[in-house]
C-alpha cells in the first residue's frame, strides 16, 4: 500500500484518513466498547463475592476495552506514521518529529482512553438506572432522551478532566522552547509527557473514588447506598 501509495502520490490522503478514524475512535470507541460496569453491573453480586477490592475491580473492568482500544489507536498512529509526508502544508516534518509526534500520541491516548471510559462506568455505578445496562435492556424514545442527556454530560466532564493536562502541556512546552530553543520534537515530548502524568494522576484518583462507590453500590436498590 505505501508503494503504491508513493507512486499515486496519495500520502496525504492515506495519513488523513488514519488521523480522521483515530480522531472518532476518540468519541466512539468508549460508547462501542460497553466489556465494563456497563455490561457486568447487572452481576454485581457475583463481582462483590470476589476477593478483591473496590479499586481493583474498577481496574479490571475499565483496563479491558481501554486495552483493545489503545491497540487499534496504536495500529492506526503507525498507520498515519507510515504514510505521513515529509512536508506538511509546505511545510517540513522532519523525521525526528514525526517519530516524536508518533510516539507522544501512543503515550497519551491510552490516557485519555481510559478517562473517557472511566466517566460511563461512573454514571453506570452512580445512576444505574440511566445506563443502558447489557444488551437485553430495554429501548423507547425516553431511553434515547437519557442517553443524549448522559452523554453531554459525559462530554462536557470529559473536556473539564481534559482542561488541566492541556494547562500542564502548555506550560512544558512553554518551557522545553525556553530551555532547547526551536527544536519541536523536544517540546512536543515534554507536553505529551506532562499531558500524560495529569491524566494518569487524575485516573487514579477516579479509580479510587469509583473504587468506594461500587463497595457501597446495593444492586437491591439500583443505587450507591
Amino acid at each position: 500500500m505505501r508503494s503504491g501509495a508513493g507512486n499515486s502520490g496519495g500520502y496525504p490522503a492515506l495519513a488523513f484518513m488514519a488521523m480522521m478514524l483515530l480522531m472518532m475512535s476518540l468519541f466512539y470507541g468508549p460508547q462501542i466498547l460497553r466489556h465494563d460496569f456497563r455490561q457486568d453491573l447487572r452481576v454485581a453480586d457475583v463481582l462483590k463475592s470476589y476477593p478483591m477490592s473496590g479499586w481493583q475491580m474498577v481496574l479490571g473492568e475499565i483496563l479491558a476495552p481501554a486495552a483493545i482500544l489503545a491497540g487499534v489507536q496504536w495500529l492506526l498512529v503507525l498507520f498515519a506514521f507510515l504514510f505521513c509526508p515529509a512536508s506538511l502544508g509546505g511545510a517540513p516534518a522532519p523525521a525526528a518529529l514525526r517519530v516524536t509526534a508518533a510516539l507522544a500520541a501512543a503515550l497519551v491516548l491510552p490516557c485519555v482512553d481510559f478517562i473517557a471510559l472511566l466517566l460511563p462506568n461512573a454514571a453506570a455505578l452512580i445512576f444505574p438506572a440511566w445506563v443502558q445496562l447489557g444488551k437485553d435492556t430495554p429501548r423507547g424514545f425516553e431511553t434515547m432522551g437519557q442517553q443524549l442527556i448522559l452523554m453531554f454530560g459525559q462530554i462536557i466532564v470529559l473536556t473539564l478532566t481534559m482542561l488541566p493536562a492541556a494547562v500542564a502541556g502548555a506550560v512544558a512546552w512553554l518551557l522545553a522552547g525556553w530551555l532547547f530553543g526551536k527544536v519541536m520534537a523536544v517540546a512536543l515530548a515534554s507536553a505529551a509527557l506532562a499531558v500524560a502524568a495529569v491524566l494518569a494522576a487524575e485516573a487514579a484518583v477516579g479509580v479510587h473514588l469509583l473504587g468506594k462507590a461500587f463497595d457501597r453500590f446495593d444492586w437491591s436498590e439500583g443505587s450507591v447506598e
